[in-house]
């Protein structure tokens, strides 16, 4: 059986694999770690098509037989494909991109755009722009004209898309621009992927913009690229790309479990680890065993702030991993920095259980039933900001499990 795969020069968290594996591609990933090494690879390699990632867009162009117009237009090949002993080089990113927007519900026509960066992914963006007619482009870099001090001086700009790295696995904290300077945006576009949900595309959500990331660009771009490779038309781009986006999401999202201290979370936790497969991670397991301590043991010897400082890192460690359940501790949400972390690779539910079936033995904080009333008043309205869904867990373990899965599922429809 013919194989692909995708060439660059570092690939562990690459979704290439997954998306073309799932499209009933025999599909690898293969690093290279030099310009010379991937020019030796474009001469002599056993595969009977490619896909080509940063940092080679551009290095293998002039050793292919041919380029298509896409690849000339965009300046760069992301897909060759062999016919007749020719490699041929084609660009299928700027389609992506624009099946990408158009699964967001934005059109380009007519509208003030701002772009990100001054790479190729940014030029691909402005060519985009100005085939779909946009009323006005903005380009924001840091040499250029417009600059990250002063884009907000295009505070009518409607459409933005980042096609910067802020904001990319592993600095996922960075956010390239302050939404509050763009107030009349309707869409962001973040070509971001991993994470999932970067901390643009969460902020513009909580500000009632529609946004997106990168990976419904992803998906698509790799249907045209499988397409080329085939040499017909196997899939509808629209619609392939809808479901194989959805059943990647289900994949590699994570399902957060927040709540009071005792509502639950580790029993539900572990029940759902035997519903779904993915792997279970309790937060206060993993301090235990990094501080080689109970939680009460922390407490006594290091406080409060010595635990949540271990509690952040441990937020940090596994929810920027994918296909993960995550159990947290009552209390995780209290801090900003955490928040995020837990929402950016997540679906993330509060599970809900009467106070008066709470206990309270073994717990530093919550001893009795009135501090537990005094929390409540404090974490609820931060477990209703967070939370995707609200889960009562009054009664069965399994039962409440299963209805997690099942709203889980349901949440990326398809």
């Amino acid at each position: 059986m013919e194989r692909y795969c995708l060439i660059g020069r570092r690939l562990p968290h690459s979704f290439s694999k997954i998306i073309h594996n799932l499209l009933g591609l025999e599909y690898d990933l293969v690093e290279l770690d030099t310009e010379a090494d991937a020019v030796s690879f474009i001469k002599n390699n056993p595969y009977a098509g490619y896909n080509v990632t940063i940092p080679y867009k551009q290095t293998v162009m002039p050793h292919l037989d041919e380029l298509d117009e896409s690849a000339v237009k965009a300046g760069a090949v992301n897909t060759v494909v062999k016919k007749g002993g020719r490699s041929i080089g084609y660009n299928t990113d700027t389609s992506g991109m624009a099946a990408g927007l158009k699964k967001m519900g934005a059109s380009l026509s007519g509208k003030k755009v701002m772009v990100l960066g001054s790479g190729g992914t940014a030029s691909m963006a402005v060519s985009l722009a100005k085939e779909s007619k946009a009323k006005e482009i903005t380009v924001v870099s840091r040499g250029g004209s417009v600059n990250y001090s002063n884009y907000h001086l295009r505070a009518d700009t409607e459409i933005l898309i980042n096609c910067t790295p802020v904001g990319m696995y592993p600095e996922n904290e960075g956010c390239p621009v302050d939404l509050c300077k763009l107030p009349a945006l309707e869409y962001v576009f973040d070509a971001v992927y991993n994470p999932l949900s970067t901390r643009l595309v969460m902020e513009a959500r909580a500000r009632g913009i529609t946004a997106d990331g990168g990976l419904s660009m992803l998906v698509a771009q790799a249907i045209i690229a499988q397409n080329l490779f085939l040499g017909y038309q196997k899939f509808d781009t629209e619609a392939q790309t809808a479901i194989t986006t959805a059943e990647i999401l289900r994949r590699q999202s994570n399902i957060v479990l927040v709540g009071m201290p005792s509502s639950g979370k580790t029993s539900v936790g572990l029940a759902l680890e035997k519903l779904t497969g993915k792997p279970f991670v309790d937060t206060d397991s993993l301090i235990i065993k990094e501080a080689s301590m109970s939680v009460p043991e922390i407490f006594a010897k290091e406080g409060e702030a010595g635990f949540r400082a271990r509690e952040k890192k441990a937020i940090r460690d596994c929810s920027r991993g994918f296909g993960k359940i995550i159990a947290t501790g009552g209390g995780a949400i209290l801090y900003p920095e955490n928040r995020p972390e837990l929402k950016q690779n997540s679906v993330v539910f509060w599970l809900q259980r009467d106070i008066g079936k709470l206990d309270t033995s073994g717990r530093p904080l919550s001893k009795d039933k009135n501090t537990l009333q005094a929390m409540e008043k404090i974490r609820y309205p931060l477990y209703n900001d967070i939370k995707d869904y609200i889960i009562d867990n009054n009664g069965g373990i399994d039962d409440c499990a299963q209805r997690v899965k099942d709203l889980f599922d349901a949440h990326f429809g398809n």
